[in-house]
């Protein structure tokens, strides 16, 4: 394409963020079983090219794979170049809608891109000053970033902030407070927030926004870590109508959902059900192409616990415990949910008979435990132990405590210090190569 016309070309695709956001969101949903061909036959062979052996493409893993790595290199493509276009008009001065700023950055925040996205806000907010309620977004997306991180204390701030500029301009009667109230739940396990974002979804009448489906979703989980089950399915099964009549099953929040139904279902002690629900969340995480971020190893980790303690299923249990330890690593997570997955991945490598690569694991679930102030527990304690080579317990160990996976987009917290702010350096860009990503909770 000409320079002009290009330039002409993302001007008009990048007039407003909201039609960025749109545009992302439905290169999301392609599927290739989905294409439309002039000769149908034409299209039945290539689908059986993909897959010969499928009786049905929409659950075929060949079909998934290859929808996934399309999906991926399209959104790459649309990531980037709306950052260079952004970075280009920053470079030359020029003004940029406010909502650009929050919505690139947004997007930035699913992928592991050649931009940084804190830089990104902070420079609308330099442009466009820090008062309002479009302020609030972006300090709103400040706390997201810092919750991926696992600072959940800088998060509480943030948000905190958020909330006090939406009631400085008489905001706080919106739906964009009660999206900061569950938030601010998320980061601070305070359970009066997340009644105020009830109440308050239910007096705006938006009680069918996925936020509401979502705030279900978190009240069923402090049920459940109460030991009220029977509040807890109430609230599941009430998050799910939700979800189902919004038409967002193939969404990471109904799949967080389905994370923690196995969870109560393992509390129930009915674990072919709860593997039931692992499995269809492992299948809505593949089907929407969310299989890098921290609620797909929160999955993985449930799964590997259920695998190795209660179906004995050991080397499938390692294999999960592994790809739970890759996946926290590759978005940079850490706190206790990082420390549990290295030291189960350390007991499984230990009865594998690798004491060695035992002790590389259990030297990392040290360190995050330490990191995140959780040094009193017997987890700890096995973690400190072992993680020096040869040293290994002739039995099976035995914690004093229940080993409890976490519960997906929920309550994890750390006890992580507050992180420096990231200063603006004259740049928008970061250091790495770009992959999406996502961690929509």
């Amino acid at each position: 394409m000409p320079p002009d016309e290009k330039d002409a070309f993302r001007s008009a695709l990048f007039a407003s963020g909201r039609g960025l956001r749109e545009l992302f969101e439905g290169l999301s949903k392609l599927r290739i079983q989905d294409a439309q061909a002039s000769v149908p036959h034409d299209k039945e062979h290539i689908m059986q090219t993909i897959d010969k052996a499928a009786e049905d493409f929409n659950k075929s893993p060949k079909v998934a794979a290859l929808n996934q790595s399309v999906k991926e290199k399209l959104q790459t493509w649309f990531i980037a170049t709306a950052a260079a276009w952004l970075e280009k008009k920053i470079s030359s001065g020029d003004s940029v809608e406010w909502s650009i700023y929050n919505s690139v950055a947004e997007m930035l925040m699913e992928a592991v891109a050649d931009f940084e996205p804190e830089n990104i806000l902070k420079v609308g907010m330099k442009q466009h000053g820090c008062d309002g309620p479009v302020a609030a977004i972006s300090i709103r997306l400040l706390g997201r970033m810092s919750i991926r991180k696992g600072d959940y204390s800088r998060a509480e701030q943030h948000y905190t902030h958020a909330m006090a500029l939406l009631d400085a301009c008489n905001e706080s009667m919106s739906v964009q407070y009660a999206q900061l109230l569950i938030d601010k739940f998320v980061a601070t396990g305070d359970t009066v927030l997340l009644n105020r974002g009830k109440q308050l979804f239910e007096d705006l009448n938006e009680t069918s926004c996925e936020d509401y489906a979502r705030l279900l979703k978190h009240m069923g989980t402090v049920h459940l870590g109460e030991g009220d089950l029977m509040q807890a399915m109430k609230f599941y099964a009430l998050s799910r109508s939700h979800y189902e009549k919004g038409q967002l099953r193939q969404s990471p929040g109904f799949a967080d959902l389905m994370v923690n139904m196995g969870r109560l279902e393992v509390t129930l002690e009915d674990n072919w059900k709860a593997l039931e629900a692992f499995e269809e969340a492992r299948r809505i995480y593949q089907a929407i192409g969310v299989t890098t971020s921290p609620g797909y190893a929160d999955l993985l980790l449930n799964m590997g616990h259920l695998q190795a303690e209660k179906l004995e299923r050991p080397d499938t249990a390692l294999s999960s415990f592994r790809e739970a330890c890759d996946v926290y690593d590759a978005v940079g997570a850490s706190g206790l949910a990082v420390a549990q997955a290295y030291s189960k991945l350390g007991q499984m490598l230990n009865k594998a008979g690798t004491p060695e690569k035992a002790a590389e694991a259990y030297g990392r679930a040290k360190k995050e435990y330490e990191a995140c102030g959780e040094v009193d527990g017997p987890e700890y304690e096995e973690a400190r132990e072992f993680s020096f080579q040869g040293k290994f317990p002739a039995v099976k160990f035995t914690p004093e405590r229940k080993f409890m996976p976490p519960l997906s987009g929920d309550i994890g917290r750390t006890k992580a210090s507050d992180i420096p702010d990231i200063p603006i350096r004259g740049t928008i860009r970061g250091t790495v190569a770009s992959l999406p990503r996502s961690h929509a909770r």
